[in-house]
């Protein structure tokens, strides 16, 4: 926090080689994944908020739009002592553990801006250290499927290239956002337009998804279409939106 809260902190990389490689290192660069991903103690002072939060800013530009982006992605994606997690596991952490105002905070953005770029670097690593966890980790995703962010997120990864790049598991997956889309509640707004980004995503790109197949199969099979039906013969604010879906989804299907 110290080192990336100081204004002058890129001519301290600049100067010092030591700087350098110490937030390259595995200590280092755990300690960025925290930093992006969990607030301070709400006891903390005033003060050290500030702190964090302009020290969190600084290191996700130097992640994700400063040239020395490439030496730390790939430091991210050390492993621990002992073949365990690493800097890249602690940061998707957030999704299993972020409280609702880390989510509905910055650190949202960040996470998700670190995330993405790991996965372009090291596209079918990233997603074998993460494979394990997958289920998990859609699981949290969905939860938090009414941050802007994560939704995208979800959308990028899983429009993966190649089944070697693709995190999480498909099967079931339209059925879940479809039943997103039809709750009710009063957050339900939120989630809806999440998973109608994802969804809408997904169908835009049918085609060129590495899971194509299954797809097209859940949404001719699992009642996704005839679900969305509904909600657009319902009426109300999503009904434009579901009947967009529907038509979109009958292209794919004809």
């Amino acid at each position: 926090v110290a080192l990336l809260s100081d204004g002058s902190v890129l001519d301290e990389l600049e100067s010092s080689e030591g700087a350098f490689a110490w937030l390259c290192s595995l200590e280092a660069t755990t300690e960025l994944a925290e930093l992006l991903t969990v607030e301070p103690p709400k006891q903390a002072a005033a003060a050290y908020r500030q702190l964090h939060a302009r020290a969190a800013f600084v290191g996700i530009e130097l992640l994700t739009r400063s040239r020395y982006s490439d030496a730390l992605c790939e430091a991210f994606m050390q492993e621990g002592p002992g073949g365990v997690g690493g800097p890249l596991e602690r940061l998707w952490d957030f999704v299993e553990l972020s409280t609702p105002e880390e989510v509905d905070s910055a650190l949202s953005g960040y996470f998700a801006r670190a995330a993405v770029v790991l996965q372009i670097r090291y596209p079918q690593e990233a997603a074998a250290r993460l494979r394990p966890r997958a289920g998990r980790l859609l699981d949290g995703l969905l939860r938090r499927i009414h941050c802007e962010p994560l939704a995208e997120l979800l959308l990028h990864s899983l429009r993966a290239k190649w089944t070697c790049e693709l995190v999480f598991p498909v099967t079931g997956l339209v059925q879940r956002l479809v039943s997103i889309l039809c709750e009710d509640g009063p957050h339900a707004f939120e989630r809806q337009r999440g998973a109608r980004c994802v969804m809408e995503g997904l169908l835009d790109q049918a085609g060129a998804l590495c899971f194509r197949a299954e797809f097209g199969e859940s949404l001719a099979n699992s009642g996704a279409v005839g679900q969305l039906v509904e909600v657009a013969l319902r009426g109300g604010a999503l009904a434009p939106a579901a009947a967009a879906l529907v038509a979109s989804a009958a292209s794919r299907l004809s």
